[in-house]
Formats: C-alpha cells, sequence, structure tokens
C-alpha cells in the first residue's frame, strides 16, 4: 500500500529580503500573515546586533572595548562574552575570541593575507587567553587584562542572530 502525505498549503503571504551584515550575505525570507513586518524587524536586528558587536564598525561595543582595553557592554554583549567563556572552557581552549589579534597579522582583516613569522606569531599569540579577560557580569564591565588584548565575537554572533531572529519570527507569528 502506497503512503500518501498531504502538506498544507501555504495560503499565507511570502516575504525574502537579501542582506549584507556581519560579513556574510543572508536571504530571510518568512511566510505569514506578518512576513513582511517580520522580516525587515529581523533586519533592524541583525543592524542593531552588528553595530555593537562588529570589530569593523569603529563606533561598535567590541571596537571600542579593542581600542580601550576596557568599558561598559549591553547585555547582549556581556551575554555572548559570557557564553564564549563557556564555550572557551568547554573546548579546552580551542574557541577563544581572544583570537582576534593573530586574524589581524594573518591579514583576515585588511584582505592583505600573509603568513606571519614564527617569532610574530608567538608574540601576538601572547596577547590572547580568556583568561585574562575579566568581566563584572552585574555592571556588564569588560576589562582586558593584557597589553594589546583584542576580542572578535564573529564566531558566535551569527548563530546567536539566527536564535534572536527565529524568536523574533515567533512574535510575529511566522
Amino acid at each position: 500500500e502506497q503512503e500518501q502525505t498531504t502538506e498544507k498549503p501555504l495560503n499565507a503571504a511570502k516575504y525574502s529580503k537579501d542582506i549584507f551584515a556581519m560579513d556574510t550575505y543572508m536571504s530571510i525570507t518568512a511566510y505569514g500573515e506578518k512576513s513582511e513586518e517580520a522580516v525587515e524587524a529581523a533586519a533592524r536586528l541583525i543592524d542593531e546586533i552588528e553595530n555593537k558587536m562588529s570589530t569593523k564598525i569603529e563606533t561598535s561595543e567590541i571596537a571600542q572595548l579593542n581600542a580601550n582595553g576596557k568599558g561598559i557592554v549591553s547585555k547582549a554583549t556581556a551575554y555572548l562574552i559570557q557564553r564564549s567563556r563557556e564555550l572557551y572552557l568547554d573546548t579546552l581552549g580551542a574557541f577563544d575570541i581572544t583570537i582576534y589579534p593573530v586574524v589581524k597579522i594573518w591579514g583576515f582583516t585588511t584582505g592583505e593575507y600573509q603568513i606571519p613569522s614564527a617569532d610574530v606569531l608567538q608574540s601576538t599569540v601572547r596577547k590572547m587567553g580568556m583568561e585574562a579577560l575579566s568581566l563584572e557580569e552585574e555592571k556588564k564591565e569588560v576589562t582586558f587584562l593584557k597589553k594589546d588584548m583584542e576580542i572578535d565575537l564573529g564566531g558566535i554572533a551569527k548563530g546567536y542572530t539566527s536564535a534572536r531572529i527565529i524568536d523574533l519570527f515567533h512574535e510575529y507569528g511566522i
């Protein structure tokens, strides 16, 4: 006997938007009565998160932390820094947001790729280590305890953003 499956047709409107943010091309599509509102709200959310967490936007919380070695951050940024610390411990240091100085010397931030010398790489690696990042959770105050330490949330911010978009879509009945 042949098994039959039926799918409910999508009677609701479809709305899509292509976005370039967080160094990534994204296509957001929603189906539902409020699909356009939901996608536009998602685009604003992506922009909001990028403006807080980008290393490339000079006014972002992360760029300011990297420039000043300390600062007060938003609840979302503090959460991702704390979650990054947990992942750092869970992966025995394999996931480390303090990698940014190393990323820079390889040229990934400028597109001027190069292989750093062993000496340069070794001295740059000394700037890393989550144990040298202080987060006072109540005040949301971050302090770097090593000179020239810098962070990059690029390895965690996109997943966080996706989860926030899913929550947002639920709010819109998507």
